[in-house]
């Protein structure tokens, strides 16, 4: 059974997931690519918009008690949903083992440093935007304040715990050279 303890989410190519096996150290893909339920994502803002649209929790939020306790119950909230996409997210995956070539794998480092370099500006974004709309919900309470500070920690959260942060960054030191690259053939 694999789970974020043990497979770390490298990158994707031609939509397929490459993963890497800390247990085993070498790289695996993912036998059947997963899909995105669309119509999930939409009800789900669809639904949660008319809440947000409208001025239902202003009278609610005047009261500062009320408005620190749906603060940490949101924090709380957004963390245990962490958890839930961590456990489903690698729950029934099958994976098989990736070989590659030399210049295949060059080109997959690039790749890989390139996600790097935009999960690490989106580190700073989410941790600078949970700064930013805590103080405005504290000064300015609204609930569209209160739903991006549970998205930035849930966010912060599933990459931290996904070893984006880490292991992604230095993914090379986790690898067993011998189990990535293709046997070299000698013509004869």
């Amino acid at each position: 059974m694999y789970s974020n303890k043990n497979m770390v989410g490298l990158t994707s190519q031609n939509g397929i997931s490459i993963y890497l096996d800390l247990v085993e150290g070498d790289l695996k893909k993912d036998k059947m690519p997963r899909k995105v339920s669309q119509v999930k994502i939409f009800l789900a803002i669809i639904l949660t918009l008319p809440i947000m649209r409208r001025n239902y929790f202003q009278v609610v939020l005047a009261n500062t008690s009320i408005r620190i306790s749906l603060f940490l119950i949101s924090i709380i909230v957004a963390i245990f949903l962490g958890i839930l996409v961590n456990k489903r997210g690698y729950q029934g995956l099958e994976v098989e083992t990736v070989r590659f070539s030399r210049a295949e794998f060059k080109d997959f480092q690039e790749s890989v440093r390139k996600n790097n370099q935009v999960l690490l500006i989106l580190g700073f974004v989410l941790v600078g935007l949970f700064f930013i709309c805590s103080c405005l919900y504290f000064v300015y309470p609204h609930i569209f304040s209160l739903f991006v500070v549970a998205f930035s920690v849930w966010s912060i959260y599933t990459l931290a715990t996904n070893k984006m942060f880490t292991v992604k960054r230095h993914f090379e030191k986790y690898l067993n050279f011998d189990k990535v690259y293709l046997e070299d053939v000698l013509d004869t």
